[in-house]
């Protein structure tokens, strides 16, 4: 007994350790979690802070610009050498007016942002994605739609100007795609802090708005090169971008041919006369045939 009293006496600061080790490592983890069950909040939050703080500058300086229209006034009578041009400021004046306009949408815009994801957290389940792992499929549902261009023979042959980098529209997509690349973090389990979550964000809400635009004016090229009929509706264009699958198909064999073994394709053999079929010819008597029996 009085060995178990003296182990007792040595060891008695193992249990609250481990208990305290315990409760630190549970509420480390469940801290973690809610920070990044958070993170759509905290980020837009951040941009709400932002805005407001773009709208105070703005604010700023429209009331700048107003003492430069009230200075031009003063001196305009009498008329002073060197005084600032009243139209002038009065132009400086209106732009920076319109810029507090666009300050003041700004801001509600994003505190609706920020109330739709409140409302977002406070509904969501443990079941549901984390606002990382939603916005990573975002950026990898973009990355499909354009790829379906690039690996689909019939519509890269359709809408070329796609997967060309010299039409406007598709090189802004393109470094507005490059842009969500690099602020793309390395894995769902990253740590990331709310300013960068922002700035992912933005980067790919603007790759799926530049997506679209790109989009928009490949159809809109495409059908000015189509005939009439295929233009009335969508149905049609579609239909005829389909009628182009073979031969878009054997200009990408082409393509990757050359791309592997640096030389063309061989032709592809031609059917024998006798492998092709019969023509359906339904045989028309001659006009200077006469029946059989006639006089």
């Amino acid at each position: 007994m009085e060995q178990i009293l003296a182990v007792a006496a040595d060891w008695w600061w193992i249990a609250p350790a481990v208990v305290g080790a315990g409760a630190v490592s549970y509420g480390a983890l469940t801290t973690s979690r809610r920070r990044a069950r958070r993170l759509e909040v905290d980020a837009a939050r951040h941009h709400e802070r932002a805005a407001r703080a773009a709208l105070v500058a703005a604010r700023a300086q429209t009331r700048s610009a107003q003492a430069e229209v009230l200075a031009a006034r003063a001196q305009t009578y009498p008329p002073v050498a060197g005084a600032p041009d009243a139209a002038a400021a009065r132009r400086a004046h209106q732009a920076a007016k319109d810029a507090q306009r666009a300050a003041s949408l700004l801001v509600r815009a994003t505190h609706a942002r920020t109330k739709a994801a409140l409302q977002r957290y406070h509904s969501a389940s443990k079941a549901d994605p984390l606002p990382l792992q939603r916005l990573m499929a975002a950026d990898d549902a973009v990355t499909a739609r354009w790829m379906e261009y690039e690996t689909d023979a019939a519509r890269a042959l359709a809408f070329p100007q796609l997967l060309d980098a010299r039409h406007p529209a598709t090189l802004a997509f393109l470094r507005a795609h490059r842009e969500a690349r690099r602020l793309r973090p390395a894995a769902e389990q990253t740590r990331v802090m709310p300013v960068e979550f922002a700035r992912y964000s933005a980067a790919v809400r603007a790759a799926e708005l530049a997506f679209d635009a790109a989009e928009r004016a490949a159809i809109a090229a495409a059908r000015g090169e189509l005939p009439e009929p295929a233009r009335t509706t969508g149905s049609a264009f579609v239909e005829a971008a389909v009628a182009f699958s073979e031969a878009a198909t054997d200009r990408l064999r082409t393509i990757r041919w050359r791309e592997v073994l640096g030389s063309a394709p061989p032709p592809t053999a031609a059917p024998s006369p006798s492998e092709r079929p019969a023509e359906g010819v339904w045989p028309v008597p001659s006009r200077t045939s006469k029946p059989s029996g006639s006089p």
